[in-house]
């Protein structure tokens, strides 16, 4: 069990026991002074006593009210996507690049490799924490670029946006009602009053009920907020070298990852017919050393699975890791799909949020 689980079984009660609840306690405390500081940051932009600035091009932000596992990649990926196909032009994302090396982060490069396609415009992905300066030297650099999509930008509120998507999780909706350290909240819920469109993810994970409760709370906080919802499905495997090769789904296998939501991706690959045998989780993030590949590997050998399975975003950095020992290492590919129409309908009201600015 990753630090991180470990966390997440204090804040959300289920760890039990006098150690657990103390710390409850103290987080609790802790919570106080850091709902202070985001009330005030956040008025503070509100009424104008912090600057603005409007970049040189429309920017959509793809954010979330809690600590990461809402599943932003992917729809970051959908989203620059859409844009370049339908302006035929050429799109940049501004990351914060968290953990980066070099100007790189693993959400960097995935990005990078999910929208390589030499027959479109090209995608650009811009790493820097002050999403400004990003913008501003973007366009220095490529002034063909026709919009920007801030990938984790709600609570960056420096730079300006045209278009606020908020990203909800429906399996754990509002961080378990508490904002950090307490809970999962970057800022109080209350924070939904300055989107522009919900989009609730994995809503394949909860029941019909559950998820008209989300929809209730959201509209609570957000009155006659469009709410649009999507799953994340299993798409097949591909191999960890290049070129990729897909391959068929393995019976048995380890599943590893250093994510921030690993019960969601155990629960896709079961879900897509998958025995998932054994599990190794690291923390989101995770640098990878040939000791935790040989754990792995170990794992895969002792179980009898067929192979060692891995999130796009762990692959980035294990590219060179075909498989050890005789272990096939595959890559699980998510698929994005949307509930009804609303792949559409989400997409149309963002290009109407950017038709009136000048894309050059």
């Amino acid at each position: 069990m990753s630090k991180e689980q470990k966390f997440l079984r204090i804040i959300s009660g289920e760890a039990r026991g006098v150690g657990p609840s103390l710390a409850r306690g103290a987080l609790a405390a802790l919570e106080i002074p850091y709902r202070a500081i985001t009330w005030t940051r956040n008025k503070s932009f509100d009424i104008g006593l912090r600057g603005v600035t409007k970049a040189a091009r429309p920017v959509i932000s793809v954010g979330n009210l809690t600590t990461g596992g809402t599943g932003k990649t992917p729809v970051v990926a959908w989203l620059a996507d859409r844009l370049r196909r339908n302006l035929n032009a050429e799109i940049g994302i501004l990351t914060r690049g968290y953990k980066s090396t070099g100007g790189e982060s693993d959400e960097a490069m995935l990005l990078q490799s999910l929208l390589h396609d030499p027959t479109a415009p090209a995608v650009r992905v811009f790493v820097n924490p002050d999403r400004v300066a990003a913008a501003r030297g973007a366009i220095q650099e490529h002034p063909q670029i026709a919009a920007f999509v801030m990938d984790d930008g709600f609570q960056h509120r420096r730079l300006h946006r045209d278009f606020d998507l908020v990203l909800i999780d429906a399996a754990n909706p509002f961080g378990f009602d508490h904002v950090l350290p307490r809970g999962l909240l970057r800022e109080s819920a209350s924070g939904l009053t300055r989107a522009n469109a919900v989009l609730i993810t994995r809503a394949n994970e909860v029941d019909e009920a559950r998820l008209s409760l989300t929809k209730d709370a959201i509209a609570r906080f957000k009155k006659n907020a469009p709410i649009f919802s999507c799953s994340h499905k299993l798409g097949g495997f591909v191999t960890n070298t290049l070129p990729t090769t897909r391959v068929d789904s393995p019976l048995r296998v380890v599943a590893f990852a250093g994510i921030a939501n690993p019960a969601s991706f155990e629960a896709m690959l079961q879900a897509g017919g998958c025995d998932v045998v054994e599990t190794i989780w690291f923390d989101d993030h995770h640098d990878y050393t040939a000791q935790d590949i040989n754990r792995v590997t170990a794992a895969v050998q002792e179980c009898g699975a067929t192979a060692a399975v891995t999130t796009g975003k762990d692959a980035v950095k294990l590219k060179t890791v075909a498989g050890i020992g005789g272990v096939s290492l595959l890559v699980a590919q998510l698929q994005l799909q949307f509930t009804g129409d609303d792949a559409d309908r989400l997409f149309d009201r963002v290009l109407g949020s950017i038709s009136t600015r000048a894309m050059y």
